[in-house]
């Protein structure tokens, strides 16, 4: 497979193939809003996202630009900014004491997949909702009805243990691990 082919193919459907580092085992790329690493041994194309595995496909352009699109419709359900900042909110009503309280992750997602359907499978809840978080982002809808939706940064310990934290990350892979939920209050402006 020819590089400049997959890049000129993923260009055709609107991304980039954007080179980001090598590794021994082989070299990684972006391909908004995915991770694309293109391993040697075995001879396999992955697509990440939030550092969550989502789909391994041959090295071959049209596998790879297939699997893009599975990965994308996996994901990209319909999307109302409102409507998800409103389960988040009702979800950490559910469990929080006051607005404030930092409740982990792991805590608030089971109600949160409740209030959220099918989606928020339990195998696949951490990746929706890190990709339903960045498109918050970028829908601006972190501040709505004079509530902020927070996440608190883990740090020391807490980063190394995978199962608490979800890295949540833009459409460009820029991120960081993530333990709590909060929410506090928006001064009107």
């Amino acid at each position: 497979m020819r590089l400049g082919d997959l890049r000129r193919a993923a260009e055709a459907q609107g991304s980039r193939l954007v080179r980001l580092h090598s590794l021994a085992s082989g070299i990684v790329f972006r391909m908004a809003p995915f991770e694309l690493e293109l391993s040697r041994q075995p001879r396999q194309a992955t697509f990440r996202f939030a550092r969550f595995g989502i789909l391994t496909t041959p090295v071959d352009v049209d596998a790879i630009m297939a699997g893009y699109d599975l990965a994308r419709a996996t994901l990209d359900t319909a999307f109302d900014p409102h409507q998800f900042f409103d389960d988040v909110r009702r979800a950490y009503a559910e469990i929080a004491r006051a607005d404030g309280d930092r409740v982990e992750l792991n805590e608030i997602l089971p109600y949160v997949a409740r209030r959220r359907g099918t989606r928020y499978r339990a195998k696949t809840r951490r990746l929706q909702f890190a990709y339903d978080m960045m498109r918050l982002v970028a829908a601006r809808g972190l501040s709505q009805d004079g509530r902020r939706l927070n996440l608190g940064v883990a740090t020391g310990t807490t980063a190394y243990d995978k199962s608490r934290v979800i890295f949540f990350e833009n459409a460009y892979g820029d991120g960081e691990y993530k333990l709590t939920v909060f929410f506090t209050p928006v001064q009107r402006r």
